[in-house]
């Protein structure tokens, strides 16, 4: 298929993969880059993607300070990159009262209703490690049909009307939004959720109803926002496979993701679905529901580009291609054996964004992603 313009900006050439077509060259982004990369990018220290250093420092009270830096260090960085895709979130409202845990020890922290949190140094994060209530479901009347909808504070779209203001002419701006569906998941953890499907389907049902109407009511307030995409960022699979049946998909989560991704695509977005693991027996649905772009493209979970472009390259957009194990443990042979592989037969015609497997994580060696961007810039024309 040939280019329809050539001398594409950011936002057309992205805009275009997506649709299934062939821009001017092939479009490169990530869904994240985390913070030791940002770092070694920027030369200063950031908050950006360091979600220990964030939520310390929202629970000290410095919600402004933290914004201030991930709006900055996110525009920076795809500055510095010439990356195609700038990407935004929701921030903690303004004046938002943020729960400080109480300190155990210097890496464990617990919480007044008693879950316990531990900071990980292999992810910079704190994860869970005790929830006394993990077990327990809520009351399926939290979730009635009259229950209020409560919509974001405008401050929480402080990041997203940055990122537009410097970058929304030349960039393509993907909005990464919680507002998907309840799908299985979401009682107190995977495995507390998936025991529901069981234990109290009609609670399961009920929840997702309401998490769906919740979702599309939100929707309405990017409508001011010159948002291109929306990326919905939610796991269904180990690299065995899904979670869950596909049949249990299709029976509880099917309808509330069209709906989700209709109400999206009614405002004029593109939708991207990042989803981790062995996806392939719930890809039709995935397309059938109305995701446009499959990022999360997981080589190790036996998601190969190749066969994906074989199979579903003229209904879904795919973003990926760069394993993210070799850019955290892999060489540099690893990381140029990739990038043929998926310029060879992910490329071709359209429809692909190259990027990592899941994002530029934590631990990535800088010299692999450094080379991987320097060798992809030379090639990237069609």
């Amino acid at each position: 298929m040939e280019s329809v313009i050539d001398n594409m900006t950011s936002k057309e050439r992205v805009k275009q993969a997506i649709q299934l077509q062939q821009p001017d060259m092939i479009p490169y982004g990530e869904f994240a880059v985390d913070w030791d990369t940002v770092e070694k990018v920027l030369n200063r220290k950031t908050y950006l993607r360091h979600k220990a250093r964030s939520a310390k420092a929202l629970w000290d009270g410095k919600r402004d300070e933290v914004v201030e830096c991930w709006k900055k260090d996110a525009v920076d960085v795809v500055k510095k990159l010439d990356l195609d895709i700038a990407v935004a979130w929701v921030v903690p409202a303004k004046y938002e009262l943020i729960e400080k845990p109480r300190e155990i020890d210097e890496t464990t922290y617990e919480y007044p209703d008693g879950r316990v949190v531990k900071y990980s140094p292999i992810t910079c994060d704190f994860a869970e490690v005790y929830n006394p209530n993990a077990d327990k479901l809520p009351d399926i009347s939290e979730f009635s049909d009259d229950r209020p909808i409560e919509l974001y504070h405008e401050s929480c779209f402080e990041m997203l009307e940055y990122v537009i203001q410097e970058l929304g002419e030349e960039k393509y701006i993907l909005f990464r939004w919680g507002e998907e569906q309840a799908t299985m998941v979401f009682f107190n953890g995977l495995e507390t959720g998936l025991m529901a499907l069981i234990s109290d389907p009609d609670l399961v049902q009920q929840a997702i109803a309401f998490k769906t109407r919740q979702g599309n009511a939100r929707d309405q307030q990017l409508k001011k926002y010159a948002v291109d995409g929306v990326l919905f960022d939610m796991d269904f699979a180990s690299n065995q496979g899904p979670f869950f049946s596909p049949k249990m998909f299709r029976e509880f989560s099917y309808e509330s993701t069209k709906s989700r991704c209709d109400s999206l695509h009614n405002l004029g977005f593109q939708v991207i679905r990042h989803a981790c693991g062995n996806n392939w027996s719930l890809l039709d649905m995935f397309i059938e529901s109305g995701s446009d772009c499959y990022q999360g493209i997981q080589n190790s979970a036996g998601m190969d580009v190749r066969e994906l472009k074989q199979k579903y390259g003229k209904r879904l957009a795919l973003w990926g291609g760069i394993a993210v194990e070799h850019l955290v443990s892999g060489t540099v042979e690893n990381i140029y054996d990739d990038l043929e592989y998926a310029l060879r037969y992910a490329a071709p015609d359209g429809g692909f964004i190259l990027g990592a497997s899941h994002s530029v994580a934590v631990g990535t060696k800088y010299e692999n992603y450094m080379a991987l961007l320097e060798r992809f810039f030379k090639m990237r024309a069609y």
